[in-house]
């Protein structure tokens, strides 16, 4: 492991990070100068020792220059970027007028970079539009990826590696047909910033024609950075409901979808390649899975309710369109809907997204492959010398790719069971095994609400502090999908070569 390369692009994305802070700290001057609520002097410190921080570690790293990046050092590099960005963005929360301890700054920080959206802030009023901002600020930064700021950077340094994206969940370049990567980066970060200023003029337009006064320009961008980044942050404690505007929500649920499939399909869709067969078949199947989701979930919940199909559709779409698209807005309490309605939400949120997308869960196109392999074994029990290979959208699915699949879902499965286990012998108050399991889910899948006491309604400001850094930890290893985090934990990585 060579610690000089490690010490030269973490360095490099402190940066980046500093420089993003800095954006806090304009918003803090502009306070002053219209005599709002401001935290000047917690943003500017928290720059300044990001920056400070960032220097050292690229003046560290700077002699390993013209080295070759290894694998073993990409997956370092993936794993480490997250925690220090958790890590160094908690430092607004830490320096403000009204601070977090370390493990809740840390909570909020991580689940703004991942995209989670899970808080433990119960009263969003109290802080000043700064914190808001970064709040919504990391989210947007982590939708397509912290690491994807680093590709062209690295690119012109020398390095054109596919392997340090490999475990990035919101990024899926080994699936892209250009050879280029920064290019395709490049272009990636156009369309991501297209979609947030279109998303944020329409919000804009939406709100003014609807007449909802609140949604000014300022609160538009920051629930624009959010939707784009299917993160779920709102700057209001109630959400998107606190607004009640049926226009507003169809707006934001148009993006969140669109936000939700693979952004290279996204990319060929607006470039008008829609054609290309890269990601086009899982985007048809979500699409489906969403929609009889949707319309599943009204009529059950019509029936069981006894109430008209059109004042259950109004209730049902947009929570329904937030979960599938794991950004995790609230507009309904569905803790108060029939058992039915809150399994059919809790299947789509480990179902998620599509891979290469912003969105979390396991991502469709692992669950489409899990049901082709058991369709297959079923046929094999009494077909046992069928030979027919595995095939998904025309392409053949290697073994390799299957074993893959089947050890992912495996591990996330048991993940799951022993850290809700966790959650209920860390929290005996909590009132039912329902919060555990939605506390667990929504963090490792990075949807953001849960059930029961952590359902959308609520936060997750009661836990105690262990709890909060199991719930950290969840929400790394569902952003970079487990192996990238596990890994920094083995001596293997570590050893000398």
């Amino acid at each position: 492991m060579n610690l000089r390369i490690l010490c030269r692009f973490l360095g490099f994305m402190l940066l980046l990070i500093g420089f993003a802070m800095s954006f806090c700290v304009v918003i803090d001057v502009l306070c002053i100068r219209h005599r709002h609520p401001h935290d000047l002097q917690g943003n500017l410190s928290s720059m300044l020792i990001t920056f400070a921080f960032g220097i050292l570690m690229t003046i560290v790293g700077w002699p390993s220059r013209g080295h070759e990046l290894l694998r073993k050092e990409a997956v370092a590099i993936v794993g480490l970027s997250w925690i220090m960005a958790g890590v160094f963005g908690s430092l607004p929360y830490l320096l403000c007028e009204a601070p977090l301890s370390p493990v809740r700054a840390l909570f909020e920080a991580v689940s703004g970079f991942t995209t989670t959206g899970s808080t433990v802030i119960a009263e969003l009023q109290d802080y000043p539009r700064s914190i808001l901002f970064w709040r919504n600020l990391t989210q947007w930064v982590g939708g397509l990826g912290i690491l994807a700021l680093l590709v062209a950077l690295m690119a012109a340094l020398g390095v054109n590696r596919k392997s340090l994206l490999g475990h990035e969940s919101s990024l899926n370049l080994q699936e892209s047909p250009t050879a280029r990567i920064k290019g395709l980066v490049t272009r990636l970060w156009m369309v991501y910033c297209g979609l947030t200023l279109v998303c944020w003029l329409g919000l804009i337009g939406v709100a003014r024609l609807s007449g909802e006064q609140e949604m000014d320009a300022f609160n538009a961008f920051l629930y624009t950075m959010t939707t784009i980044a299917t993160g779920g942050f709102a700057p209001h404690s109630a959400s998107v409901g606190h607004f009640a505007n049926v226009w507003i929500e169809l707006y934001l649920c148009v993006f969140m979808i669109l936000c939700s499939l693979s952004m290279i399909f996204v990319f060929h869709l607006l470039s008008g390649r829609a054609k290309e067969r890269s990601g086009r078949g899982e985007a048809l199947i979500y699409l489906a899975v969403v929609f009889s989701a949707v319309a599943v979930t009204t009529l059950g919940l019509a029936i069981a309710t006894d109430r008209s199909l059109a004042e259950v559709f109004r209730e049902v779409f947009f929570p329904v369109i937030s979960i599938s698209t794991t950004t995790g807005f609230a507009t309904a309490d569905y803790d108060g809907w029939p058992v039915f309605a809150q399994g059919m939400l809790l299947l789509l949120m480990l179902i998620g997204g599509c891979s290469g997308s912003t969105s979390g869960g396991l991502k469709v196109i692992r669950v489409v492959v899990l049901f082709q392999i058991l369709r297959q074994e079923v046929i094999r029990s009494f077909r046992p010398n069928l030979l027919s290979p595995l095939k998904v959208g025309g392409h053949i699915i290697s073994p390799a790719f299957r074993v893959s699949i089947l050890g992912f879902i495996s591990f996330n499965a048991i993940l799951l069971v022993v850290s809700a286990l966790v959650v209920s012998a860390l929290e005996p108050g909590i009132s039912s095994f329902s919060t555990a399991i939605g506390a667990v889910v929504a963090t490792a899948m990075n949807i953001g609400p849960g059930f029961g006491e952590v359902g959308p309604t609520n936060h997750f400001a009661h836990f105690g502090e262990p709890t909060l850094l199991v719930l950290s930890g969840l929400m790394l290893l569902g952003r970079l999908e487990i192996y990238a985090v596990t890994a920094l934990f083995t001596r293997s990585l570590w050893k000398r070569y």
